[in-house]
């Protein structure tokens, strides 16, 4: 019997034989890898559109170096496992045969290879701190390639029946500088513009947003331009009410690509509406916005796309002492009676009544006026005191019976009230038909000047006789000088 020592393969070299035998070692493991990388390869094709090439082979690259370290894991098992469990010494018979006929038998002795635990752990370590790197190169360059853009999400509620508050989203890694947005209403051409010194896609303290008049409530067409250091975008947008129901449709194109980056439609748009026609995802995600709107904007109302209008809180004016001691001196200009004296000289020898609330500075005020009819060739009393009730009376208002409002072959008060409004005297826009107005009566009211967002036709109509009991006229105020629209069915 003889006896001899052999040398045992290195660590690494059991490592790597293991490692390659073990990626295509059976045809059931063969199909499980090319399984996962078809899984992976539908789902950018039909969910992830990605927007850059490293974005796209990102899935990719990170499911390969999965593999590769399972693999990795599999193989230091087997080669420990191997190591742990071989004999260390053999015995072997020899081919050949001894003079007597017998066999030569050799003792092999073989070796466990000094220290292969911590070789082992190290080269699996090694191993998979080399397969992360693909994986964080690959995702380095995705985010780069990821551009940052901005798009402005409207609200679903008309706010005050006049106005949509537009939020500004950011999505990207990058903070953008100097982001200047022009939003443009296709119906009316009217534009609004905002320069930001800076915008941060991740959370902001406050939301970002803006107000602005649509012409053509709940049949709305905008293009909102962004323009920033180094980025461009275009948005197109579509809000509509549908069924009674919000519908939107929007798509945003970087830097003038044919291809848009982000798009989405809401399904029950008419075909008449082009914008995203063949986009199948719905706006739900990309036109939410989150939380109670209506409330985070403070607004006194808010209309819903079926029409419904929901009064969250109303408004009250000062006094009028408070209103008249506020408001500064009103006084009749030289170019407003150039406007309104041709009118009045007109109609000469007409009636006039002038009213009066407030204090000194109304009453003043009301004065001009009477010296400016009186200068017309018109008859005219007063200034007096408003009627108990009508004390609360703001601007310029003018009323008449039903038969001088509405006779077509006697537009005197209607020619006077244009005059008013084209020389720039702040009044209501209509004439109040009152029975109490006696013919052939114009009954002038005065009342202190109201806050610059106000308007007369904000207030409830006023009468000659206040019915008793009854709130009196801008004792609330309407929210807005309009009407609220009427969504279409």
């Amino acid at each position: 019997m003889l006896q001899s020592r052999i040398m045992s393969p290195s660590v690494l070299a059991r490592f790597r034989h293991t490692f390659a035998g073990g990626i295509l070692r059976t045809t059931r493991e063969k199909w499980f890898d090319g399984g996962l990388f078809a899984v992976a390869l539908l789902y950018q094709f039909f969910l992830g559109k990605p927007s850059s090439f490293w974005e796209a082979v990102t899935p990719f690259v990170w499911l390969l170096c999965l593999i590769l370290a399972v693999h990795v894991v599999l193989a230091t098992v087997g080669v420990w496992r191997g190591i742990t469990e071989q004999p260390r010494v053999r015995e072997v018979e020899s081919p050949i045969l001894l003079p007597n006929a017998g066999k030569r038998k050799t003792v092999i002795e073989e070796p466990r290879p000094p220290y292969f635990r911590p070789k082992l752990l190290g080269i699996a370590a090694i191993s998979l701190m080399l397969l992360s790197l693909p994986s964080y190169f690959v995702r380095r360059c995705a985010v780069a390639s990821v551009r940052t853009y901005v798009y402005l999400v409207p609200t679903a509620e008309l706010m005050e029946c006049k106005k949509r508050a537009f939020f500004i989203e950011a999505v990207g890694p990058q903070i953008l500088y100097n982001v200047e947005i022009v939003l443009k209403d296709n119906k009316s051409g009217g534009t609004y513009s905002q320069i930001y010194p800076e915008l941060d896609p991740g959370p902001r303290p406050s939301e970002t947003y803006f107000w602005f008049t649509p012409s053509s409530p709940w049949d709305e067409d905008y293009t909102a331009k962004v323009a920033a250091r180094g980025s461009r975008s275009s948005q197109d947008l579509i809000l509509s009410s549908v069924h009674h129901q919000p519908q939107f449709a929007t798509q945003i194109i970087l830097d003038d690509n044919k291809n848009p980056t982000v798009s989405c439609r809401d399904s029950l748009l008419p075909k008449s509406y082009t914008l995203a026609a063949k986009e199948h995802r719905t706006c739900a995600d990309l036109m939410k916005l989150v939380g109670d709107v209506p409330s985070k904007l403070d607004v006194y109302s808010y209309q819903r796309a079926d029409g419904n209008l929901t009064i969250r809180k109303t408004r009250t004016l000062p006094s009028p002492s408070e209103l008249d001691q506020n408001s500064d001196d009103r006084h009749l200009t030289e170019y407003q009676r150039q406007i309104v004296e041709p009118i009045l000289k007109r109609y000469s020898r007409s009636r006039l009544l002038i009213y009066f609330a407030g204090g000194q500075k109304s009453k003043a005020y009301a004065e001009e006026f009477h010296k400016m009819f009186i200068a017309g060739g018109w008859k005219v009393d007063g200034p007096l005191m408003v009627p108990v009730g009508d004390e609360r009376i703001i601007d310029i208002q003018m009323s008449v019976n039903y038969q001088e409002n509405w006779d077509k072959y006697n537009p005197k008060p209607h020619d006077v009230l244009n005059a008013f409004e084209k020389a720039g005297i702040k009044q209501r826009s209509t004439l109040t038909s009152d029975p109490n107005v006696p013919n052939e009566l114009t009954v002038l009211w005065i009342g202190p000047r109201s806050p610059n967002d106000v308007r007369p036709n904000q207030c409830s109509p006023f009468a000659m006789k206040p019915a008793e009991g009854q709130p009196q006229t801008c004792e609330m105020i309407a929210e807005t000088d309009r009407e609220c629209p009427i969504p279409s069915k």
